[in-house]
């Protein structure tokens, strides 16, 4: 999680540190703004690296590195919803840098943008699936008209353990032979799968309900139901999924993709957020950030196929 800081407390503890404070945290919230933006293609350098290169560009550097960094948090915002709103960009940082030394209070007030913006993700990373990243305009508004982040993102955010409230992690008993990975879920056989005729399945229920069956991996031979309009995710970072898969599996991203199930449409629209991609059984990849209909029966896999899922 992002932890929100007092920006007072902060420019204290740089005074009576003698400037050691402000260089730990511009370190840490350098990770932080890779972690918010993740999925666009850029990576911040370590801020360490880049103070270090200022000793011998006359600080041009890690001036640059900051304002890059708060205008890649602008341009990130979309995604967490219309709550996020950073107000700095990268350009008022360094007028403050600059011309406001004149004054004496410049550089203050310049760090103090540079935490206010990322404060403002301190409410919604880990609470909220952020969109597809993607610079076209156009495909931004698309995205936020199809989005409730008041509802179907909200309702999946995560609890202390890092888990959706609908994935909560279970303790099976000695004999249970489900307890695979970070999580554990209930096996579903054949004839009560959800959408099957079987046992103790209502018929509301078949029809409000899909499931997300692992075919090779680590989850293989393992159900995961979906309601209507759910969205499980499925990556290697605990603290961002539902579904989690060890990170040394495939490369396999710490956000992969994300499962919407439609039981109106009977589809589900997957996206993708990888780096190394999500695939169709054709073998077609997914377009980063761009939802893709996939028939109920079909199966994806990420990255290769030693990690395929069928949406059932």
């Amino acid at each position: 999680m992002i932890k929100k800081r007092s920006i007072a407390l902060m420019i204290f503890l740089s005074i009576i540190t003698l400037g050691i404070y402000p260089l730990v945290m511009m370190c840490i919230m350098g990770d932080e703004v890779n972690r918010i933006c993740y999925g666009d293609g850029k990576n911040n350098m370590f801020f360490l690296g880049a103070a270090l290169l200022g000793l011998v560009t006359f600080g041009i550097v890690p001036v640059l590195w900051c304002a890059k960094a708060m205008d890649r948090l602008q341009d990130n915002a979309y995604r967490y919803g219309p709550a996020v709103n950073p107000q700095h960009s990268g350009n008022s940082y360094v007028l403050w840098l600059y011309v406001g030394a004149l004054i004496g209070i410049g550089p203050f007030v310049a760090w103090a943008y540079f935490i206010s913006d990322v404060n403002e993700f301190a409410g919604v990373y880990g609470n909220v699936i952020p969109l597809g990243y993607t610079s076209d305009r156009a495909q931004r508004m698309y995205l936020l008209q199809n989005a409730n982040f008041a509802g179907n993102n909200m309702n999946n955010s995560l609890d202390e353990g890092g888990f959706s409230s609908d994935f909560q992690q279970q303790i099976p008993d000695d004999n249970a032979d489900t307890a695979y990975g970070p999580m554990a879920f209930p096996h579903i056989n054949d004839d009560d799968r959800p959408g099957v005729d079987g046992a103790g399945v209502t018929a509301g229920r078949k029809s409000q309900t899909g499931v997300i069956r692992g075919i090779s991996g680590m989850y293989q031979g393992f159900d995961f139901p979906i309601e209507h309009n759910e969205e499980v995710s499925i990556g290697s970072n605990p603290s961002m999924v539902n579904i989690v898969i060890d990170a040394e599996e495939s490369y396999i991203s710490p956000m992969h993709c994300v499962i919407k199930y439609d039981a109106m449409q009977k589809i589900y629209l997957v996206t993708d957020y990888s780096s190394e991609g999500t695939f169709t059984a054709d073998g077609m990849r997914l377009n980063s950030g761009m939802p893709k209909m996939i028939n109920r029966g079909e199966s994806i896999y990420l990255t290769t196929t030693q990690n395929t899922f069928q949406l059932g």
